[in-house]
């Protein structure tokens, strides 16, 4: 009996995936909000591959020493609800409301969408995105990731959209470790 469970297991899965057309999302960010159509997506964010990177005392106009410098932000493979159609995505960076993390969440920073074609077998060539962190003072900041889907022949008439909140940040400094929902100020 085990053995047919192992058997018919994969198999079921495979006719899911025959079935609806598509693959699951795979993500281990949090979904916040989602609607409307939206067809399949992934976004990297785990512990081993995380969805941002927080780097500190860099060598660039701006920077601020051994505080948090820049926010890279890792792009979701994004694939069309159906055909060939516009896809896009965006990152929005909140800080904490009072310097050492709490108090809530400020969104300093929403980027522009970067949009590309998509089909439902190629997904979007989209590009990491990064953003430079005005300030030395002690907040804490973390990361949004809004995804959008388009009507058929449209770039503005949105058709779906999710947003996820990055749960892992890799904090760059030489060494790496891995902080949970925020970049902090300080490596």
């Amino acid at each position: 009996m085990r053995s047919l469970r192992r058997t018919l297991a994969p198999s079921l899965m495979l006719a899911l995936v025959a079935i609806t057309g598509s693959i699951l999302p795979a993500t281990a960010a949090v979904v916040v909000k989602q609607g409307g159509a939206i067809g399949s997506y992934s976004y990297t964010d785990t512990a081993g591959a995380t969805g941002a990177r927080c780097e500190y005392g860099l060598a660039v106009p701006g920077a601020n020493g051994n505080d948090l410098d820049r926010i890279m932000v890792d792009h979701p493979i994004v694939f069309s609800k159906a055909g060939q159609r516009t896809v896009g995505w965006r990152f929005i960076v909140q800080r904490s409301l009072n310097v050492g993390g709490t108090g809530g969440w400020r969104t300093i920073h929403a980027s522009t969408f970067q949009k590309r074609s998509a089909t439902t077998s190629s997904p979007a060539s989209f590009t990491d995105r990064s953003f430079l962190i005005p300030t030395d003072k002690d907040f804490h900041f973390r990361t949004l990731v809004v995804i959008r889907w388009y009507e058929a022949g449209s770039s503005t008439d949105v058709a779906g959209s999710v947003r996820l909140r990055t749960e892992y940040y890799r904090s760059l400094n030489g060494g790496s470790r891995v902080d949970m929902d925020r970049c902090l100020p300080e490596y």
